[in-house]
């Protein structure tokens, strides 16, 4: 289980879950009782996933449509919201992350692997391949 958190069971949103691999490690964190809902805007992803899924016989994981910007996931509902390279994509990163928020219960945590630009990168650091990835 996460630790810090609370004997409830664990419900773990992957926002922009693709084929969901990481929604199959976040289900070993979530535990025996524990949720992972994968959210994903790709039909053609949600078609890897499920599969995927099925094959793999890990209970309580569940790939859903929707889109960062509008989780369909209830309200505090979340002990942990997950994203990697996802944000990026979204067309308004200020709804994704309120809705982030909004799915998380209280005391959850956001944990995100992504890079997300507010302004345009100045042309000398635009070619740099150490700025992208440092």
């Amino acid at each position: 289980m996460l630790g810090g958190l609370s004997e409830t069971p664990v419900g773990i949103v992957d926002v922009g879950s693709g084929a969901g691999f990481d929604s199959h490690v976040a289900a070993q964190c979530a535990g025996p009782t524990g949720w992972v809902i994968g959210v994903e805007m790709s039909p053609e992803m949600l078609q890897v996933a499920r599969p995927g899924l099925a094959a793999s016989h890990v209970p309580r994981i569940r790939f859903v449509t929707g889109r960062a910007e509008a989780l369909p996931v209830r309200s505090a509902w979340a002990a942990l919201v997950i994203s990697n390279g996802v944000l990026n994509l979204a067309t308004c990163k200020a709804s994704a992350f309120a809705e982030v928020v909004r799915v998380l219960r209280p005391g959850g945590r956001f944990q995100a692997a992504d890079l997300i630009l507010l302004k345009d990168l100045p042309h000398d650091r635009r070619d740099d391949q150490f700025a992208w990835s440092n």
